[in-house]
């Protein structure tokens, strides 16, 4: 197979939908579980998915083919009926 050289100065920078930023943390995840009987392996499992954060206006944003999508996550932990 032919290697393929790609000038990544060339490309055009992904940014924030809400603020335009160029910049995100990838240190987000969220974590989706998986009930046995819609598993290939017919076993419940964690899926985890990688998500980033603007380093600005820090919106949760999932890459989505070629563009960025928001996310929504909805919080039920614990913190959440505390407040």
């Amino acid at each position: 197979m032919a290697q393929v050289h790609i000038n990544l100065n060339a490309l055009k920078n992904a940014e924030c939908p809400q603020c335009g930023c160029p910049f995100f943390e990838t240190d987000v995840c969220i974590y989706k579980k998986l009930p046995a009987i819609e598993s290939p392996t017919g076993k419940a499992q964690m899926i985890r998915l990688a998500l980033g954060r603007c380093a600005d206006c820090g919106l949760i944003v999932l890459p989505k083919e070629d563009t960025l999508q928001a996310v929504s996550i909805e919080r039920t932990d614990v913190e959440q009926d505390e407040a």
